[in-house]
């Protein structure tokens, strides 16, 4: 179950994303970096903007990959899988290239390579640091009580100006 699905603070309509497992970081565009999140579950990279990770260069293709991740409850740990999806010009993972439609683990620091982009793989693992929400937590700023806003009335059939 996702954390927050049932929690009735959650607004109609919005559904809580799936927990961050790490990132994908590049230095291949440009000198300052980027970086992507990725999430558990699937990950989809290519040059269309439909994908989860969007890659605009010409060797992407518009489906390149995917990066599968789902939580080992044996080893609690986040596991990795890099899948090419019958890319143009291939995936790469740590120098060699990929069979098309095969998933290869992936350990965390891992180079990818897709078109011109060389990526790192960094994980961001809260199973094997331990790392909880905190009930504790307060935010410096409260959430904005709109309930005083009501310009109908009581009886909500004609504004109350």
């Amino acid at each position: 179950m996702i954390e927050g699905a049932d929690d009735p603070s959650t607004p109609s309509g919005v559904t809580p994303e799936n927990p961050l497992a790490g990132f994908l970081v590049s230095f291949s565009r440009t000198e300052v970096g980027e970086f992507w999140p990725l999430r558990e579950g699937n990950n989809a990279l290519g040059s269309s903007p439909e994908n989860d990770i969007v890659l605009p260069e010409l060797r992407v293709s518009s489906k390149h990959a995917n990066v599968n991740i789902r939580h080992d409850p044996g080893t609690e740990a986040w596991k990795f899988q890099l899948v090419d999806l019958s890319s143009s010009n291939g995936t790469y993972l740590d120098g060699e290239r990929l069979d098309i439609f095969t998933g290869v683990s992936v350990a965390p620091n891992a180079k990818i390579r897709i078109g011109g982009y060389e990526l790192l793989l960094l994980a961001a693992d809260k199973f094997a640091q331990g790392l909880t929400r905190n009930e504790a937590f307060k935010p410096s700023q409260p959430a904005f009580d709109y309930s005083a806003r009501d310009h109908y009335g009581d009886d909500r059939t004609r504004p109350a100006y």
